[in-house]
């Protein structure tokens, strides 16, 4: 009876909410909570975009940011503690505590705790009886490391037997000690249950199947919302023969096998003397001079390095590229450069596991291939590019895509938001 009710408020919100209560939406104050990365990702995109989106509705969003690049100005003390620290920060607690007094915040939305500001958030939070909503931009709830990846390839070997086999396989940053703070982090919090009255947002059914395992975790107060994607403008006439991977160069994106696939392609190609599609590659990472030496070694002159380019460069070079390649060896969450290239019609190349395998859908908005396969593609770029039969995609307009756009996303949110409040 309970979810009955629940689910005919919400259609009663979203079908004739009165338009005193979106005035009330308008005007709430939201504390949004993001620690931010050394090096810049989707995710801090993510959060930058969003807060945008509400403060153009009318919301007061104040932010409450920290920058793990700090971490090495760190006094030695300072250094010390951080483990403790990222467990539970006394900093975190009463500066949030402080700023919702201070604001009259409504509502807390919280993006990333790792590693300055940690968990303890949620607790200031409940201190002063105000709802919590994360979004949960990975796997960390679940998983020490965040990506259920190890021996470079998918592993949910924490999730079958315990946390404890994180430790033995020094699953975060290959070191035992550092990989031990995350478990006791992640166990700590599962205990003293923190995340128990937290409403989530994941971006895909797979996500969410995940964080529903949790024994805290109630499966009424975990959404599907994806990433939004601002309104793109199309351009087809700069369009040339190139292939695109955007990410980070790192191991577990797969960056390395897409490398190792397009020299296959290469050798492939020449022998047909068919003309040889570019490979280019944007971003930077632990992988980026190995990669780079391993282009010069096989003589592959058609592979372009642009190191880190800008949210509205990747656009563009997405916009003059055939299709883009995700070759990821861990479980994604939702990239931010598949949902630009769907809006921007451009098949996008991806492996047959994860969330991938809700997002992308042959022949419809790309292609996928077996995981780590190197060989399969390699097979599905050379049918692709060659125009092979049924290697074209048709684009019709999804729920999930539409989802994206600013206007339905914004709606969405708010439901959450309201959701939240009234819980």
């Amino acid at each position: 009876h309970e979810r009955l009710f629940d689910l005919l408020t919400m259609i009663s919100y979203n079908e004739s909410m009165k338009e005193k209560d979106r005035e009330i939406i308008r005007k709430l104050n939201i504390l949004q909570v993001h620690n931010f990365y050394q090096l810049r990702g989707g995710e801090d995109a993510v959060v930058e975009k969003e807060a945008g989106i509400l403060r153009q509705q009318g919301h007061k969003v104040v932010p409450y940011y920290r920058y793990n690049k700090d971490i090495n100005s760190l006094p030695f003390l300072g250094k010390v503690l951080l483990p403790f620290s990222s467990v539970f920060s006394c900093r975190t607690y009463r500066e949030v505590r402080k700023m919702i007094w201070e604001q009259k915040i409504d509502l807390v939305h919280v993006h990333n705790t790792l590693h300055l500001i940690s968990p303890s958030v949620f607790w200031a939070a409940k201190k002063e009886n105000i709802p919590v909503v994360m979004t949960v931009h990975n796997f960390r709830l679940c998983c020490p490391n965040g990506l259920f990846y190890r021996g470079k390839s998918a592993c949910e070997e924490c999730m079958e037997k315990g946390l404890l086999c994180a430790v033995r396989h020094r699953c975060y940053r290959n070191s035992s000690l550092q990989t031990l703070i995350q478990v006791l982090n992640t166990w700590v919090h599962r205990e003293i249950h923190t995340y128990r009255d937290v409403d989530f947002i994941c971006f895909t059914e797979f996500q969410k199947q995940k964080i529903c395992s949790l024994l805290d975790v109630d499966e009424k107060h975990v959404w599907i919302k994806p990433n939004v994607c601002e309104n793109i403008e199309l351009a087809y006439a700069n369009q040339e023969d190139r292939i695109l991977y955007a990410g980070r160069l790192s191991e577990e994106k797969g960056v390395g096998d897409l490398v190792r696939a397009y020299r296959q392609l290469v050798a492939r190609m020449q022998k047909t003397g068919q003309e040889i599609p570019k490979l280019v590659i944007c971003g930077e990472g632990p992988l980026s001079t190995a990669l780079q030496q391993y282009v010069r070694k096989h003589k592959l002159t058609t592979v372009i390095f642009t190191g880190q380019v800008s949210e509205k460069g990747v656009q563009e070079e997405i916009q003059k590229s055939r299709c883009v390649v995700l070759p990821s060896r861990c479980y994604e969450g939702m990239p931010m450069v598949l949902v630009k290239a769907y809006h921007m019609k451009r098949p996008v190349i991806v492996p047959d596991f994860g969330c991938f395998t809700s997002l992308v859908e042959n022949g419809v908005n790309g292609f996928r291939y077996q995981p780590y396969d190197v060989q399969k593609l390699q097979e599905v770029l050379y049918d692709f590019l060659t125009q092979k039969e049924g290697m074209t995609c048709s684009f019709y307009t999804s729920d999930l895509m539409e989802d994206t756009e600013c206007a339905k996303n914004y709606d969405r949110l708010m439901q959450i938001y309201f959701h939240a409040m009234e819980k």
